[in-house]
């Protein structure tokens, strides 16, 4: 592995990724309008949800709650989250607020609508052409929680991560309308406890959606799909990886990375 002069480190970086850059990404927002079903008995996938229209609508990026989708919050409702005082419960003077139609709970912010479990959302788009023979990759900035992604009605993966976006790589997609059908499950699917700020509804609420962006981008045919950098204070160097992806080599292209410390 050549080693390079810590000194240069973000030179380094930022003519690895011009490198990659050459040929320009393009990109097609999935902002928008979403076919949509809840899914509280798990039937879809038995079902083959994927392969069929679902009945109801929402926009994306944003969450059901905040759209009216879901169960009405009641006195059976099961939060996420520990609750310490029981009084809400039992209190006379909490009466009135126990009441339906009338439910306001005490231990968080009050959502209208409250849903945990799977729900579905279905799109289709129009893949533009000169897009064949690229790397096309299903980006979701934030989702809540586990994904499960199906391209045409069929699976493709699925990815679980709170921390960072969730993406697919679509290999051998072609021009033209093709369906995108998303399951996201919002259930605890890591021990982090019920009382954690990532999922309690303490904090943020236990919501069920995708947020931020939501895209699909054509990667070049040859392009950098990381780069890792372990620095030597002491010597000061530091060796640099890169994993290159798509077509890389197979046609006797030349990479090259030029280093200037001026």
């Amino acid at each position: 592995m050549k080693q390079v002069n810590i000194f240069l480190f973000w030179a380094s970086i930022s003519l690895v990724f011009f490198l990659s850059c050459k040929e320009t990404s393009s990109e097609l927002s999935l902002a928008g309008e979403w076919q949509f079903a809840l899914d509280p008995a798990d039937a879809g996938i038995g079902q083959e949800w994927q392969k069929k229209d679902l009945a109801d609508v929402v926009r994306l990026p944003g969450s059901l709650q905040e759209q009216g989708k879901g169960e009405e919050v009641s006195l059976d409702t099961r939060w996420t989250g520990q609750v310490v005082d029981s009084s809400w419960y039992n209190a006379p003077e909490y009466a009135k607020y126990r009441q339906p139609g009338n439910i306001k709970v005490p231990f968080w912010l009050n959502p209208d609508k409250h849903y945990v479990g799977a729900a579905w959302y279905r799109k289709k788009v129009n893949v533009p052409s000169g897009w064949e023979n690229r790397p096309v990759v299903l980006s979701l900035e934030r989702t809540h929680w586990e994904t499960t992604l199906f391209l045409d009605g069929k699976r493709v993966g699925e990815q679980n991560s709170l921390q960072t976006p969730h993406r697919f790589v679509l290999d051998g997609l072609q021009a033209g309308e093709h369906t995108i059908t998303l399951r996201v499950d919002n259930r605890l699917y890591a021990e982090v406890g019920i009382n954690a700020h990532s999922v309690s509804d303490h904090t943020q609420s236990n919501w069920n959606g995708i947020i931020g962006d939501i895209k699909l981008s054509a990667k070049p045919s040859r392009y950098i799909e990381s780069v890792q950098i372990y620095p030597d204070l002491k010597k000061k160097q530091a060796k640099l990886k890169i994993r290159l992806a798509g077509n890389a080599g197979k046609d006797h292209s030349i990479l090259s990375l030029h280093v200037d410390n001026n």
